[in-house]
């Protein structure tokens, strides 16, 4: 029972860390894109 609790703080941290940098790309991707807009 103890490793099935392991496992899965493990799943999710893991899920956690994968989305975390793609929604900061995301984020700086979009600002970028906004700046590049505005600068004209």
């Amino acid at each position: 029972m103890a490793l099935l609790s392991k496992y899965i703080i493990a799943l999710a941290s893991i899920t956690f860390v994968y989305k975390q940098p793609s929604y900061i790309i995301t984020s700086l991707f979009k600002k970028e894109i906004i700046k590049e807009y505005f600068k004209d």
